[in-house]
């Protein structure tokens, strides 16, 4: 689950980097437009840097599962919004506050497995999950560049606002079956 988490999340993210820049133009009429549109997605990765380690600490305190959960409702949340843009500064700040979710994603997805999968295997686990990032890499922009085309640039931010969504579900329902499969071992042992 934690590997396909990882590949939902990176689709999500860069499904709309390519179109980042002529969502930008529609927004406004100027010269910077591509030092605007340069702002806009970086500015993300800002918000991410700064929360990172806060992310972090809290998942070692109440558990990466939970962490997860809040930061991909989280996205959701913050990148949804960015489909109603109407101004510049507000695509950016809506992109900050959504790095600032993405920031506890990928430490607590690291902690997770590395918590969980065995010391003999830890290596190649984190391998795989590094390649399921970047499939999403490449399957994020594809699959935005689509659905932009034909439908509208806004409809990457509902595409993506919903594989959030959808990834806090799934990993909300495989931790209750784990929860609830260990408090049954734990019982039919007494």
């Amino acid at each position: 689950m934690v590997m396909i988490l990882s590949f939902v999340i990176q689709t999500a993210n860069f499904s709309i980097q390519p179109q980042l820049a002529l969502y930008v133009n529609q927004l406004l009429e100027t010269q910077n437009i591509a030092f605007l549109a340069g702002l806009a997605f970086s500015v993300t990765g800002l918000g991410n840097a700064l929360t990172t380690r806060a992310w972090g600490i809290l998942g070692d305190r109440i558990g990466h599962e939970k962490v997860l959960i809040i930061c991909l409702i989280l996205a959701g949340l913050f990148f949804l919004p960015q489909a109603f843009a109407v101004d510049i500064w507000q695509l950016v700040i809506l992109r900050f506050l959504f790095g600032l979710q993405i920031g506890g994603i990928i430490p607590n997805v690291t902690a997770y497995i590395r918590r969980a999968v065995p010391l003999s295997v830890q290596g190649e686990v984190l391998g795989y999950n590094q390649s399921f990032r970047f499939l999403g890499n490449v399957v994020g922009p594809v699959a935005g560049g689509l659905i932009a085309g034909y439908f509208s640039i806004s409809s990457v931010f509902y595409f993506s606002s919903l594989l959030f969504f959808l990834a806090a579900a799934g990993l909300y329902l495989v931790v209750r079956v784990k929860s609830a499969s260990s408090e049954k071992g734990t019982f039919s042992e007494s």
